[in-house]
């Protein structure tokens, strides 16, 4: 466990403390919180490609049951339109949360 902590990207030094672990965490420093940034934002786009990917696979399905004639035209479109607005909802609350954490880690 202690190896698997200090081969880890955190950053840190576990001390054996007899039975127990100890893992002193330091104090954020301004370049450590701007690294943490860089962390988030790539999760955010990370996150952001696969709900696009998503809506790909969705609209795939959308088409290949309009030409499976499941669905009409109307309801192609409005399936479409509903998945892009899911799809658009779920992007933006992604952007708001990440902007929010990256705010958290900047704050002092």
């Amino acid at each position: 466990m202690v190896s698997a902590v200090r081969e880890s990207d955190l950053k840190v030094n576990p001390v054996i403390d007899g039975s127990v672990i100890r893992v002193p965490i330091p104090t954020l420093t301004e370049e450590r919180r701007k690294e943490f940034v860089k962390i988030v934002s790539g999760k955010v786009e990370e996150t952001k490609g696969a709900m696009r990917n998503i809506r790909q696979d969705a609209m795939k399905d959308v088409e290949k049951e309009f030409t499976d004639k499941k669905i009409g035209e109307d309801e192609k479109f409005s399936q479409k339109e509903e998945v892009e607005e899911v799809v658009k909802d779920f992007i933006s609350r992604v952007d708001e949360l990440g902007e929010s954490k990256k705010s958290d880690i900047m704050k002092i």
